[in-house]
């Protein structure tokens, strides 16, 4: 029994097939007919002019097809299985272009009548391509006859048309105002297109009244730019609204920059556009659609960002009519741009007149049909976020707080300074309690101290708790001073400071070594445990500033908790052993753990200037122990500081020739990547991580492909660990592979305003975070905060696959993007 019903089964299975097939194939040997069953009786249209572009014996060929509501075509895309194609019968005509441009673009979707994603055109779309007319012909006269062969779809069937077109040539003049380039009737799909006169008006479809398009030159050829000038509405009354737009669109790899420098670093200029009304009163300021991105330029001496424009921007204004009669707007615009991986143009100044400011028909100028008065922003819609941990609250927030400085007390990078207190605990069994008491709120002072310092900085400067470990110089300061700080307890010396530090023959610890002990503490195990309250400080950057400095308070007496325990409770010192020998080994011991807390501080810093960071620990090791060692502790003041002059004559050379180093060799982006640099045998183990790039993410965005972000940074332990046991296991890089998710890793380790705002965007404002955007233009994205395991992030990941893809959650991407080199600073 079970083999017939499979037999049936494949049976029917092979029919549906075989239907399929024959409705497919069917599509394509269907004759032009008036109608078709599914079809309204409405049909596509097609017309056709030639346009002077205001180059000698060059026209513009336009081609325009309407479309009815709810019917469709296809792209010339030739990968689809019926193009439309678009056949010229006069001889003798080259193309300027190398392909037809389509206006407004194709939209990429799913189509159900062939089950793929192609690229479909809807309503009234434009085909146009620059030619040279023959030889001997006569511009005025010159005419271009052809057809266009097109697919027409509606949501059931599809039907082969073909129509032809007769195309002259039009000239616009200001005078004649009322014509269209395209009548609403010029012909059908049956028959040829009729000569007409035109000139320029205002439809969503055809040239605007008050408004051209340039293409300035370059060495004589078309430059990478192309202006759109265009005010209106062209006939509004005193008191209404008028906007004058200007859209600057870029050939591919071309960008131009801001109406402002993002900050001091660009070297790139901003553009600039003066608006000269006649008639008119500004209304507003002057906006741009979309707004610029940040871009950044990694160069030798330090890096560059700029506000960026790729694609296409437009700058709008608007203005009010001051009074009857005509109006419009003159001015110029300046900018510049550049080109990926090469270098930039010069500066160019383009003027333009619209309205009654026009005096002259425009050299070069031809008519628009787009209008990009009313679009929106060019880019993806904006980012839906959904955390996988739970939404912060006032409590939640105060309670993590506190949690989160009790577990500093345990984090590796505290461990040394714990050493140290564990060593002032030994010494006060015996203590009075309220010398006790009063010692670890010394201690508690010093921790808090450094908290509402944390505190000013993300009221005042709306900076996070990491922001300190991204800064170099401090770096290399927290180095020295632990280095110093593992000599000490090694014996080399000891310092000046009483208590902070316990020598061999003596452990009394004052006030001022307990709070230097609390902020050291601090200080060491911020990096620690910034990533596991990013969220709630991010979360409290918008609370008032009593909530975040409550927040930071709380953290501060969670860290200092067990420490006032003890000298609330000083019989807790009792469980200790009894100050001996063990003290002196065990203080040793820790010294160890300093070196290793300086090597860890070193690997943060570049890769240029670890050598010249390890002569000046060398110079101040010297230092100490010439100090140490050319008087004795019996000696008076005035003796000892002298040994100190001679130790610091002596090591001075030491010290100032690292200095010299770090001047002379400046970090670079090749050092970086010695960094990160890894093994063969490793590589293909590892995640194809691409560098973090906004425009790189943008333009993903756009064309709905799935993105996994690591937001890490090399001072970030939490971030290191779900690397580890998550992002870099075999299981997930071949999921990331199979299904065509691009990779990118946004390095925090150093300042980077660009990657702060998206951090900002996706809800903290530090790192660790993973952030995982499924497939398609307004997909909900995922952020995974703090630490996390492989089968969580692989949960995640299967879920975002799963979600609104637009394809197959088991078929993998045709391409996977690859991300480009940063542009080459501009020539001067």
């Amino acid at each position: 029994m079970r083999p017939l019903l499979l037999g049936l089964f494949s049976l029917c299975l092979l029919t549906q097939f075989a239907v399929a097939q024959d409705r497919a194939s069917s599509l394509f040997e269907l004759k032009n007919e008036p109608a078709l069953q599914g079809f309204s009786s409405a049909k596509p249209e097609v017309s056709a002019v030639l346009v002077p572009t205001g180059r000698p014996g060059e026209v513009q060929l336009q081609v325009k097809l309407v479309l009815p509501s709810g019917g469709n075509s296809y792209s010339m895309d030739p990968s689809f299985a019926k193009p439309t194609k678009i056949t010229l019968e006069e001889t003798g005509w080259k193309a300027v272009d190398g392909s037809y441009g389509i206006n407004p673009p194709p939209k990429k979707e799913h189509d159900e009548i062939f089950d793929q994603v192609v690229e479909k055109l809807f309503g009234t779309v434009i085909f146009s391509r620059r030619f040279t007319i023959p030889a001997g012909t006569s511009l005025s006269s010159a005419t271009l006859s052809g057809k266009i062969d097109f697919l027409y779809c509606d949501k059931e069937s599809c039907i082969p048309k073909n129509a032809p077109f007769k195309a002259t040539v039009v000239a616009p003049r200001r005078d004649e105002v009322e014509s269209e380039v395209f009548p609403p009737e010029v012909s059908s799909s049956e028959s040829p297109a009729s000569e007409t006169s035109v000139s320029i008006t205002e439809d969503s479809s055809s040239p605007m009244k008050f408004g051209y398009e340039l293409v300035p030159q370059k060495g004589g050829a078309n430059g990478p730019v192309r202006l759109q000038f265009e005010l209106s509405p062209s006939s509004a009354q005193p008191g209404e609204k008028v906007t004058a737009a200007i859209t600057l669109i870029l050939a591919d790899n071309w960008s131009t920059y801001g109406l402002e420098k993002f900050d001091q670093t660009q070297i790139e200029t901003p553009t600039t556009i003066d608006f000269i009304p006649t008639n008119l009163t500004a209304a507003g300021a002057t906006v741009s659609v979309p707004s610029p991105v940040v871009h950044i330029t990694r160069l030798p001496n330090g890096d560059r960002r700029s506000n960026t424009h790729t694609g296409r921007v437009t700058w709008k204004k608007e203005f009010e009519v001051a009074a009857n009669g005509p109006y419009g707007v003159s001015g110029a615009i300046r900018y510049q741009v550049c080109e990926k991986d090469n270098s930039c143009l010069p500066p160019r100044t383009v003027e333009f007149q619209l309205g009654s400011a026009q005096q002259e028909l425009i050299a070069g100028a031809t008519p628009i049909v787009t209008s990009y008065l009313n679009s929106g922003p060019d880019e993806p819609a904006p980012f839906v976020v959904e955390s996988a941990g739970q939404e912060t609250t006032l409590w939640s927030a105060m309670g993590t707080a506190f949690l989160a400085g009790f577990l500093m007390n345990i984090m590796p990078c505290v461990l040394p300074v714990l050493a140290i207190k564990i060593l002032s605990f030994v010494q006060q069994a015996g203590e009075k309690r309220s010398r006790i008491l009063a010692l670890n709120l010394a201690y508690t002072f010093g921790v808090m101290a450094v908290f509402m310092v944390f505190a000013f900085l993300s009221v005042i400067l709306g900076q996070s708790m990491g922001a300190v470990f991204q800064n170099t110089p401090f770096m290399i300061s927290m180095a020295c001073v632990v280095f110093v700080m593992g000599l000490s307890l090694f014996g080399v010396f000891e310092l000046p400071v009483p208590g902070i530090i316990p020598s061999a023959g003596h452990h009394q610890e004052g006030y001022l070594g307990a709070i230097n002990t609390g902020i050291i503490a601090t200080v060491l195990g911020t990096p620690c445990i910034a990533p596991f309250v990013a969220t709630v400080f991010t979360w409290g950057l918008s609370q008032p500033p009593a909530i975040v400095f409550a927040m930071f308070g709380l953290m501060g007496l969670g860290m200092a908790f067990p420490f006032l325990l003890t000298g609330i409770f000083p019989a807790l010192v009792n469980w200790l052993p009894r100050p001996g020998n063990w003290m002196v080994k065990f203080k040793q011991f820790t010294g160890f753990i300093m070196m290793g807390t300086v090597i860890w501080l070193l690997f943060n810093v570049e890769m240029e200037w670890r050598v010249p960071v390890l002569l000046i620990l060398l110079g101040l090791a010297l230092f100490v122990w010439l100090c140490a060692n050319l008087t004795s502790p019996a000696s008076g003041f005035m003796k000892r500081l002298g040994g100190c002059i001679v130790g610091a004559v002596i090591a001075l050379p030491v010290v100032g020739s690292g200095l010299w180093l770090m001047k002379e060799f400046q970090p670079t982006e090749l050092g970086q990547a010695v960094i990160a640099a890894e093994s063969p045998e490793e590589s293909h183990h590892r995640m194809p991580w691409e560098p973090f790039d906004s425009e790189q993410l943008m333009r993903l965005r756009s064309e709905g492909r799935p993105i996994l972000i690591d937001f890490t940074a090399n001072w970030c332990v939490i971030c290191k660990i779900n690397e580890k046991i998550a992002l870099d296991r075999e299981e997930t890089i071949e999921f990331v592979k199979t299904h065509g998710i691009v990779p990118m890793m946004a390095d925090f380790t150093k300042e980077n305003p660009e990657i702060l705002k998206y951090l900002r965007m996706f809800g903290q404002d530090s790192v660790p975070l993973t952030v995982i955007i499924p497939p398609g233009k307004e997909s909900k994205v995922v952020a995974i905060r703090g630490q996390y395991t492989k089968s969580i992030l692989m949960e995640k990941l299967r879920e975002a696959i799963g979600s609104n893809t637009g394809q197959d959650a088991n078929e993998p991407a045709s391409t996977v993007s690859t991300m480009g080199a940063a542009p080459v600073a501009p020539t001067r």
